[in-house]
Formats: C-alpha cells, structure tokens, sequence
C-alpha cells in the first residue's frame, strides 16, 4: 500500500499526515506469519471524503466519527473475527488500529478486553498517518518486534471496518536483518524549513531557473528495454574473467579481457558500495539543492555515477559507505510523470 495525501497549510492534518508505503511478501511455505482470519463490516458511514478533482479531504466532525465509528464498528468486526477463529480478544498480543483521534486504540482495546500493553504505537510521531498503506505500515512495524507463537490483530476502518488476524511462526527468528519501518525511520532526516516542504507537495509556485527547462521526458520503450537495469539495478558480471560493471555491455570492460557476449545478470542493489569521488553543485537544478552525485565504487569493483541523497552537503567524504535506495529520479511536469531510479544514501546500521 502506498498513499500521498495533500492537506491544506496550517490544518491539523497537515501536521498529522504522512507520505508512506509498505509491503509485504504473501507465500505458503516458510512464512514468518500465518493468516488466521479476516471479517469485515460494511456502513454507509462517511468520515471524511474528496471530491472528484478536488485537491483536499473534506473532515467531518471527530465526535460523531468516534462515536458512531471506531467505538461501534471497531467492536462488532473484532468479535465477529474471534467468534470465527475461536480466538479470546485476551490472546491478542500486538493491536494493529490506525486512528488520528487521541485515545481511540485505547478505548477500543479496553472494550473488547484486549490488554493495553497490546496496543501498538500508531507511529504518528515518527512518520505521521501515511493513509491507505498505514495499516501495513503499523503490521510490519509490529513483525519487527513480535516474538514465535504471538498474535496481532489488524483493523483498517472507513466504510464499516475490516479485522485480519495474523500468529507469528518460529521462522520469525530466522529473518535476515532489514530496515523495515523501524529502520527506516531511524536512517530519517529533519527538514526544519517549511518553504522548502511546501515546495516539495506543490503548494507554493517557485521559479527553479532556466536549468529547469531542460525536457526531461521519459522514453518508455528504452525503459521497458531496459527494465531490470533501470528499475532492479542489474548489472553484468563477466564470466570469463569474473569482472561486474554498470551498465552491462556486450563487451566486457576489463581491458585485458574484453570478452563478447560473455555477460551474465548481476545485481547490485543490496551490495555495500562507498563514494568514490562527488560533487556539491549548486548551479544544477534540484528541487532540493544542492544537487550532489559522484563516482560510486562497489564492494564487487563496479563504478557508475549516480546522484548521492541523505547526506547533509558539507558531511559528504571520500570512502564514505553507502547503500542503494530506489527514488523519484525525475518529474516531467508537462506530461506528469515521474520516474525512478537508484540513489546513494547512508548506510543504515540496520541491514
């Protein structure tokens, strides 16, 4: 799931809501959770709503929303779940509920006779209520802490409720390290300067320069062509002399092979890489300048250029270690369209 809501300057959700997006792997075999049950509750109750080619959420009153909603809804869908999995609302170990209104989880879980420590932190501190994806945000960041045999429950509301019930396995235990929500919300950065964040969700109009007029229009066709380069960061990896680059050729780049045709994929987004060489340009257009890219050499001896993100401008150095991360390379505004590609960031402490 993934969501980009607007909110008007100044509004509380504005200072609520959060840009976010989570996703999760669905399997039946070595799974970390099992799907124990889901029920769901249709009504016709409208919380909130945007109308067509309007830009923001319409909000309507919280009281009524609590009380006609969460504490009715909420309820009834769990119950019914229990009923259905044959599973005490006492057994639940981890209370999945995104809700803006102060309290709510709380209320809800005291109801029903989940146990308070159950609740889980709705992360509206940290990333603020991502929307449509939240839920899956607020399941995964509850994988990260669950232990074998623990269950969590989790409720998405809007147009009645719905309730899935998940309980961890043993293999929970044998999950490599990741990032995940927790992870990633610790390698964040603060911005502290609201122009530059209006700037960013298009509420202001700013003049970036003619070096903004460059077209930037996306060829489809080559990145289709082009896909697993593009969008997996393959490279290729000489099978002769075992020598890896970016991009793949036809010709191997070591100059005492220079085999043909003797390629094969290799990829290189979970490979540990350090900056090479950089630059801080603050003539290049950037809708967050300076721009700053350079030579990134991997652990596998590959070299390419790329952009370079996360880095305060004046803490960028030689040899420092970086990772890949996937992001909004360029964002053709004539024809809206955005497209990604890879990016050097920090290296996290949590792969």
């Amino acid at each position: 799931g993934a969501d980009h809501r607007q909110a008007r300057s100044a509004s509380v959700q504005e200072l609520l809501f959060g840009d976010g997006a989570a996703a999760v792997t669905l399997g039946k075999k070595g799974v970390i959770a099992k799907f124990l049950g889901a029920h769901s509750i249709f009504r016709d109750l409208v919380d909130h709503y945007r109308g067509q080619g309007a830009k923001y959420d319409y909000q309507w009153e919280e009281r009524w929303v609590r009380e006609e909603g969460y504490f009715k809804l909420v309820p009834n869908v769990i119950e019914a779940l229990c009923g259905k999995t044959d599973v005490s609302p006492g057994d639940i170990d981890h209370f999945v509920m995104p809700c803006l209104i102060r309290n709510v989880r709380e209320n809800v879980a005291g109801k029903i006779g989940i146990p308070t420590e159950a609740v889980r932190d709705n992360l509206l501190a940290g990333c603020g209520e991502t929307g449509t994806a939240h839920p899956l945000v607020m399941l995964v960041d509850a994988l990260q802490d669950a232990q074998p045999g623990q269950k969590i429950l989790v409720i998405g509301f809007g147009q009645g409720a719905d309730a899935l019930l998940f309980e961890t396995t043993d293999r929970i235990r044998d999950l490599p390290p990741r990032k995940g929500i927790k992870g990633t919300l610790a390698n964040g950065t603060v911005e502290k300067n609201y122009q530059k964040f209006l700037s960013f969700t298009d509420k202001v109009d700013i003049y970036w320069g003619m070096r903004a007029e460059a077209g930037n229009k996306t060829r489809l066709t080559a990145a289709y062509r082009d896909r697993k380069m593009f969008s997996a960061l393959i490279g290729g990896k000489c099978k002769k002399c075992e020598t890896v680059q970016f991009p793949p050729a036809h010709i191997c780049v070591n100059p005492e092979c220079r085999a043909k045709d003797s390629q094969e994929d290799y990829p290189l987004a979970d490979s540990p890489a350090k900056i090479a060489s950089y630059t801080v340009d603050w003539l290049a257009y950037s809708p967050n300048p300076p721009l700053v890219f350079g030579m990134i050499e991997f652990e596998e001896g590959a070299k390419f250029m790329m952009q370079i993100t996360g880095f305060d401008p004046d803490e960028v150095e030689f040899g420092l270690p970086v990772e890949m991360v996937f992001r909004i390379k360029n964002f053709d505004r004539e024809r809206n369209f955005r497209s990604y590609f890879w990016k050097a960031a920090p290296r996290s402490n949590s792969n």
